[in-house]
């Protein structure tokens, strides 16, 4: 029966939440493990990586999802793993959670010290799937070289905890038993709500449920598009930072990852856009946006079920892939992408023990530091510094990633899958100037109008500094504008905002002769120019350094 339930909690002085965004500062991950990201255990060493700790009281070998929920100022509050709930001294609170597969957290917003903790599990515990304490690294070797399946019943849960007092307002009521085993919690337009969003199994349809300062609301918003997917399998689902995309794949061959439009006002998805691989023998693990929305990363396995390069000792390898997602708008909805624009050979073995632990390791996530962390248990863990950035180099060699010195037998498994904690300025985070890697800044024009604003010109002087020191290099500045009006109108337009830039450039005394200028106009779309926000980011400038 379709409700809405609504949080009476007249005993608390309710205010706003704070939205610092320093509630994904901690993870805890497995065996007392975890890291984080600022605050007084950050010093110079560990400057935009993360402070390992070893307080927590995660068991080993913890496959499943985990998470960990800060307050505005990035201190412990609590976190899980879908079974238990410890605290921020970390005693235990709740034992008796069915949340042995993923789970994830959101405060209730405007109410303080209310969070709602999400889950999937299984439904019936006398068919309880090994996942918690008796899945060893043995097991998942045995399983995945036999190729063997292993049946998941699951369901979607939540429980209501009221931290401040350590009390459950509500525990393991049932969402929906007929889901897929992975969801993702979006950001509401408003970023004052959230949005649940799940996908039925065996059928085509998402539903997306909105947690705002009512409560949660059991009667979702249907969207019925794209394929259907079995229950049978393991799944993907993530977001972006803003919330206004959702991908979804399944874990495995034969993978099809699908990017949709998710209009986080509305609560309903629209366009969708393709990745399919065409690679045969590898093996799809996990997925992460870059903060800014761009680009897509993604981690295979490659010939983890070929039995003779196991048998034969031939290499078992780890491949980061990086995909453009700039190319998709609304004119080209339901378009293909075939292959990466990168693609890394991170981690390489002749072991079979390899193919096992990589199955439910190797993942990939986004923190609040702006990195992109990568697990290839038991053989590393990777960062990727400048994730909004196109990759550059080549393999381990490349710039934008680096090793990290930290546990790697600890730094396992599901990584808190925090996107809708995360930040917001990670979104328009600088990226740095650099030869030959085109980059854009957040400079807005008015409808029609070609006039740099005063505001953007101290975000545009470091591009004057990298010209003065670099007098070897030119630079190249191209301008556009949305869909609105006559295409040669909109040429010019685009071609005078870029010559606003150039203006300024040589105001402060940057040589005309080192730049150039064009004018695109409405020919590169990043945005969905049926929107007020989509036709407001298609009116931007882009900048590309070039040696002379």
């Amino acid at each position: 029966m379709q409700k809405t339930i609504i949080l009476y909690l007249a005993y608390l002085l309710c205010v706003g939440n704070t939205f610092a965004q320093k509630e994904a500062n901690i993870w805890f991950l497995n065996d007392g493990y975890g890291v984080e990201f600022s605050g007084k255990r950050i010093n110079e060493r560990f400057k935009g990586k993360a402070q390992e700790r070893f307080d927590g009281k995660m068991s080993a070998g913890v496959l499943h999802g985990k998470f960990t929920m800060c307050d505005s100022l990035g201190n412990l509050l609590f976190y899980t793993d879908g079974i238990s709930v410890w605290n921020k001294e970390h005693k235990a609170i709740a034992t008796d959670l069915y949340g042995n597969m993923n789970v994830s957290v959101a405060p209730l917003p405007n109410k303080n010290d209310i969070y709602i903790i999400f889950y999937t599990g299984i439904q019936n515990k006398s068919e309880s799937y090994p996942f918690k304490d008796n899945l060893t690294i043995e097991h998942i070797e045995k399983e995945i070289l036999t190729q063997k399946k292993i049946t998941k019943k699951t369901g979607l849960y939540y429980s209501i905890l009221d931290v401040k007092n350590e009390v459950f307002l509500d525990k393991n009521v049932l969402i929906s038993e007929n889901i897929l085993n992975d969801f993702c919690i979006n950001r509401h337009a408003t970023e004052k709500k959230y949005w649940l969003v799940v996908h039925e199994a065996n059928s085509n349809k998402f539903i997306s449920y909105l947690l705002d300062d009512k409560g949660f609301n059991l009667k979702g918003i249907e969207t019925s598009i794209g394929l259907e997917y079995s229950g049978e399998n393991d799944y993907i689902m993530k977001s972006n930072i803003k919330g206004n995309r959702i991908l979804l794949d399944k874990v495995g061959v034969d993978s099809t990852c699908i990017v949709w439009d998710f209009n986080n006002k509305l609560g309903k998805l629209t366009h969708s856009y393709t990745i399919e691989h065409q690679m045969s023998k590898f093996y799809v693990y996990d997925y992460e946006f870059s903060s800014n929305g761009r680009y897509i990363y993604s981690v295979f396995h490659k010939e983890v079920f070929a039995k003779d390069n196991i048998t034969q000792g031939k290499p078992i390898e780890d491949r980061l892939m990086q995909y453009d997602l700039s190319i998709f708008n609304i004119k080209n909805q339901n378009k293909y992408i075939n292959k990466p624009i990168r693609e890394y050979l991170v981690s390489s073995s002749s072991s079979p023990s390899y193919a096992g632990s990589n199955r439910s390791n190797t993942h990939l996530q986004l923190a609040m530091n702006g990195y992109i962390y990568v697990t290839l248990f038991p053989r590393g863990v990777i960062a990727l510094e400048k994730p909004n950035r196109l990759l550059a180099g080549h393999n381990n060699t490349t710039v934008n990633i680096m090793s990290l010195t930290l546990d790697s037998k600890r730094f396992s498994g599901k990584m808190p899958k925090v996107s809708h904690l995360l930040p917001l300025s990670l979104v328009n985070q600088d990226e740095e100037i650099e030869i030959g890697t085109p980059f854009i800044r957040e400079i807005l024009f008015e409808t029609n109008l070609s006039t740099l604003k005063p505001k953007y010109e101290t975000e545009l002087q470091d591009i004057v500094d990298f010209l003065k020191q670099n007098t070897a290099s030119n630079i190249e500045i191209s301008g556009h504008t949305d869909n609105e009006g006559e295409k040669t109108k909109n040429k010019t337009l685009s071609e005078n905002r870029a010559k606003a830039l150039a203006n300024f450039l040589i105001k402060n005394k940057i040589e005309s002769t080192r730049i150039k200028v064009i004018g695109y106009g409405g020919l590169k779309p990043i945005a969905d120019n049926n929107t007020p926000e989509g036709r407001a980011k298609n009116r931007r400038i882009e900048f590309l350094i070039l040696e002379k």
